[in-house]
């Protein structure tokens, strides 16, 4: 079977760049998800200690797109200290998946006030890597991950459906057997 040249084929291989680095991106969020659901249900079985909150900022920043536009994000940096067995370690994690900025400063400021500077915290840590521990052990943000990826996916079928089904590349009616 020969193949043709198509004069827009650059266009249709731009496109199905496109709807594969999007379903992509939506996979690969699913796919964390489900590594960090697997971790904090693995967490359950984690041994307790009594940590000590060492440090606890709010981290703003702001950028400023091409039209003079400003948004400012913000993240909790909570920063914890626990000892196991006398060997002294640290930690950063508030829960699983944590670590996305967002724009609600409420919220992050709530964190801010539910583990202030200094306090007394209930550290949970995997007993074979003592190194990894939470100060929450569930999911953050799971629902939002959820609808994020769930719309990259979507995106990324949509227009590939609608793009290559109007006037799809020799490359592809021959594996489709058009």
């Amino acid at each position: 079977m020969a193949y043709y040249y198509q004069a827009n084929s650059w266009v249709l291989y731009l496109i199905i760049l496109f709807c594969l680095a999007f379903i992509g991106m939506g996979v690969w969020m699913l796919i964390k998800l489900i590594r960090n659901m697997a971790q904090a249900k693995q967490s359950e079985h984690w041994l307790t200690t009594t940590g000590k909150i060492i440090s606890s900022d709010l981290d703003a920043q702001t950028n400023t797109d091409d039209e003079g536009f400003s948004t400012t994000t913000y993240i909790a940096k909570i920063f914890f200290a626990y000892e196991i067995s006398g060997v002294p370690y640290q930690g950063d994690c508030i829960n699983f998946n944590y670590g996305m900025r967002t724009s609600n400063l409420r919220i992050q400021q709530s964190i801010i006030e539910q583990y202030p500077e200094g306090s007394s915290v209930t550290v949970y840590y995997d007993p074979e890597k003592p190194d990894q521990a939470v100060l929450e052990r569930k999911v953050n943000g799971a629902f939002t991950t959820l609808v994020v990826s769930a719309f990259f996916i979507s995106i990324g079928i949509i227009i590939a459906v609608t793009s290559l089904g109007v006037n799809p590349p020799a490359f592809l009616k021959s594996l489709l057997g058009k």
